[in-house]
C-alpha cells in the first residue's frame, strides 16, 4: 500500500498539475518516463512497475488508478533520489518530503 499525502496540498495547486510536474522531474532529471497503460487488460496483477527497454527507464502506472494513487506512485519512486538540487514548486516538494517520512 503507498502511503498517500495528497490531500494537505494547498489549494493553489490542481491534482492534475501536480501529477504533470512530478512526471516532467522524473523524466528530465532522472530520464524515466511515465507511462500510463491498461495493465489490466494485458493480465498483469501490478498497478505500478519501473523497467528497463532497450536503453529507456519506463515507469508504467495503470491508467485505471485514480490521480492520488499515481501521485503516490511517482513519489514513492522519488523519494529514492537526492532532490536538494532540483528545483520543485513548493507543493510538489510537501508531498514528496510528506510521503518520503510516511514511507
Amino acid at each position: 500500500m503507498l502511503p498517500l499525502v495528497v490531500k494537505s496540498v494547498e489549494k493553489t495547486m490542481e491534482k492534475k498539475d501536480i501529477l504533470s510536474n512530478l512526471e516532467n522531474l522524473l523524466l528530465s532529471q532522472f530520464d524515466i518516463r511515465v507511462v500510463y497503460e491498461n495493465l489490466l487488460s494485458q493480465s498483469i496483477r501490478r498497478k505500478r512497475g519501473l523497467c528497463r527497454f532497450d536503453d529507456e527507464y519506463l515507469f508504467i502506472i495503470s491508467e485505471k488508478e485514480k490521480t492520488d494513487y499515481k501521485i503516490a506512485a511517482i513519489c514513492e519512486i522519488l523519494t529514492n533520489f537526492d532532490l536538494e538540487s532540483v528545483y520543485l514548486p513548493p507543493q510538489v516538494r510537501k508531498i514528496i518530503d510528506k510521503n518520503r517520512k510516511t514511507g
